[in-house]
């Protein structure tokens, strides 16, 4: 599908269901419960570019969650706050 057919079917059903035109959406929807998969649904957080300093990391340790942290390389404080990532439990 080129550009223009996409932004015209987006548009047109973006309208349609603004104007409660969206029986075509139901249509199209699955009648199976949203509950019914066989695992549970996860997320995964990666905080991304920390390293400058601890003070940026410090509320998402506060969490109390699994995260991954993406840490800037060769920044003054990144083999401190990576080697305190890792001690929390942390990737």
């Amino acid at each position: 599908m080129d550009r223009r057919n996409f932004l015209l079917k987006s548009t047109s059903f973006l309208v349609g269901s603004l104007f409660g035109l969206n029986a075509f959406s139901r249509a199209l929807a699955s009648e199976e419960p949203e509950n019914s998969l066989p695992y549970q649904p996860r997320i995964a957080l990666i905080i991304d570019d920390i390293g400058v300093a601890f003070c940026h990391a410090k509320p998402f340790l506060a969490l109390g969650v699994p995260l991954t942290f993406a840490v800037l390389p060769r920044l003054p404080k990144t083999r401190n706050l990576a080697l305190e990532i890792h001690n929390q439990g942390h990737e």
